[in-house]
C-alpha cells in the first residue's frame, strides 16, 4: 500500500498532454486552453462614459455645489452607439448615455442624477475632476497584451473576455477519453431485477458523472466477471481510451485479479 501522496506523484509523473483541437468559442466552457490568448484589440477601443448624464469640460464646473449650482449650454445628444459631432467648447455640454463616445474637447462627465435641464440649458449641482465617469480606451485590455495563458480554464467568464477581443475560435486540449470498467461476478446492470447476491453497477454512473464533472469523456465498458481472461480482454480493450478507471476486484479476495493482470499485462 503506497500513500496518496505517493500515488498522486506518480500519476503527476506519468501523464502528458493530449492532443490539440480548434474549437468555436461557444463550445468552449469548460476547456482548457493549450496557447496563450492575446487581445488584438485595445477594450475599450475607445474613451467613452460611464454614466448617463453630460459630458462636460470639468474646469467650467470647478465651483459646482447644490447651494450654487453652475449652468451650461447645450450642444448636442450622444446616443450608445452613434458618434459625437460637435467638439465641446467651454460652457457647453452634451447629454450623453452610459457607454457612448466621450465628444472632442470634454473630459469629464456629470451624471444626471446631478443636474437639472431646462429646455436648452442645463443645471450642474456637483464637480466633477477631469476624467471622472470615464473609461478610458484600453482600460479593460491594451492591444497585444496576453489576457489568458496557456493551461487556463475557460469559465463562462473567460467566454465573455474572449468574446470581448473578438477571439471566436481558440485552440484548446482535447479532452481525455476515459473508459470505465466495473469487475465483479456479483455486479449487474442498473435495468436488471435486483436478486439476492448481486449489486446493481451503481459505481459506474458515479464514476460517468465524475469524469463529464472533471471534462472527460466517459464510455462504460460494461462489467467483467471475476476471471483472469474476461479481465485482461476487457483492459486491453480499453487501450483505446486515454485513462481506464476500474472499480472493484483489487482488495486481497480470492477472485480479485485486477491487480494480477495489470502485472501480468506490465502497466
Amino acid at each position: 500500500m503506497i500513500t496518496l501522496e505517493d500515488a498522486l506523484k506518480i500519476v503527476l509523473t506519468t501523464v502528458r498532454p493530449l492532443a490539440l483541437e480548434e474549437i468555436a468559442l461557444p463550445e468552449a466552457h469548460g476547456r482548457t486552453l493549450a496557447e496563450d490568448v492575446t487581445a488584438g484589440d485595445d477594450v475599450p477601443c475607445y474613451d467613452n462614459s460611464a454614466m448617463d448624464g453630460y459630458a462636460v469640460i470639468a474646469a467650467d464646473l470647478a465651483s459646482a455645489s447644490e447651494e450654487s449650482p453652475v449652468t451650461l449650454r447645450l450642444c448636442e445628444a450622444v446616443p450608445a452607439g452613434k458618434l459625437p459631432q460637435k467638439k465641446l467648447a467651454r460652457g457647453y455640454a452634451s447629454r450623453i448615455m452610459t457607454g457612448a463616445p466621450i465628444p472632442k474637447g470634454a473630459d469629464a462627465v456629470v451624471m444626471v442624477e446631478n443636474t437639472k435641464t431646462h429646455k436648452d440649458k442645463v443645471r450642474c449641482f456637483q464637480a466633477v475632476k477631469k476624467g471622472e465617469n470615464v473609461r478610458l480606451a484600453g482600460e479593460d485590455m491594451k492591444k497585444g497584451q496576453v489576457v489568458l495563458r496557456a493551461g487556463d480554464l475557460v469559465r463562462p467568464q473567460e467566454m465573455g473576455l474572449l468574446g470581448s477581443i473578438g477571439c471566436v475560435r481558440l485552440r484548446v486540449f482535447r479532452r481525455p477519453r476515459v473508459a470505465i470498467l466495473s469487475t465483479g461476478d456479483e455486479i449487474i446492470e442498473c435495468d436488471q431485477p435486483l436478486t439476492v447476491g448481486k449489486v446493481r453497477n451503481s459505481n459506474a454512473y458515479t464514476l460517468t458523472g465524475l469524469v463529464q464533472k472533471y471534462g472527460g469523456e466517459p464510455t462504460r465498458l460494461g462489467i467483467a466477471p471475476d476471471t483472469k481472461a474476461a479481465l485482461r480482454e476487457r483492459l486491453v480493450e480499453g487501450l483505446r481510451y486515454d485513462m481506464i478507471v476500474t472499480t472493484g476486484g483489487v482488495s486481497v479476495g480470492d477472485y480479485d485479479y485486477v491487480k494480477d493482470v495489470l502485472q501480468d499485462l506490465h502497466w
